[in-house]
């Protein structure tokens, strides 16, 4: 039941390489975070490279660090979330090129979650509204969950009033750490002070 399970919101722990821009010919960034399909709004081999602003930053990891508040996820991260159940998931191949523009990784994905859910208890959460998108949240200074806003079960999702943060059941949360994922890091959802270092 989605009363009993422990979420985790789910981060990069800023490890890998940076991913600063979307592939050439890729939508706009805000539609990233509306949980839609775009996959085929992507060009065919699409590719990112690591930002010439973090020159010293090389390793590729599990999950990669980027500035547009999407996931960018490995092979290993795709068949663990599939394994788990996640029918919500759209993973659109990219080619990861180093600082050189050499090849990095052909096994990476951006990561959509489709959809969002009305899983924050607004009334007993401390938070910060958004001043322009009124109805969106900026900041959480104490994050409570409205379990029955969240799927039975559901590995993985968005929130509808935070779009750019991603939640995590405790068997995904559990199944990164006992194979070795790389790039990640949770905290505990329920109370969630909004920081993720």
């Amino acid at each position: 039941m989605a009363g009993t399970t422990t979420y985790w919101v789910l981060k990069t722990n800023y490890t890998s390489a940076v991913i600063e821009n979307l592939p050439e010919g890729a939508p706009e960034e805000h539609l990233l975070d509306e949980g839609m399909r775009l996959a085929d709004q992507f060009p065919p081999g699409a590719s990112v490279r690591f930002s010439d602003r973090f020159a010293t930053r090389r390793t590729v990891c599990d999950f990669m660090s980027n500035t547009f508040g999407s996931l960018i996820v490995s092979a290993k991260v795709k068949r663990i979330l599939e394994e788990q159940g996640a029918q919500n998931c759209e993973f659109i191949p990219l080619t990861i090129l180093d600082h050189k523009g050499k090849v990095a990784s052909r096994e990476h994905f951006l990561l959509n979650v489709l959809g969002h859910e009305e899983a924050v208890d607004m009334e007993r959460s401390v938070l910060d509204m958004d001043s322009i998108l009124k109805d969106r949240i900026a900041y959480f200074n104490k994050l409570v969950l409205r379990r029955e806003g969240i799927p039975p079960n559901a590995p993985i999702f968005r929130l509808r009033r935070k779009r750019n943060e991603f939640l995590i059941s405790q068997a995904v949360y559990d199944a990164f750490n006992k194979e070795g994922v790389t790039g990640f890091k949770g905290f505990l959802a329920e109370g969630w002070d909004g920081q993720d270092f």
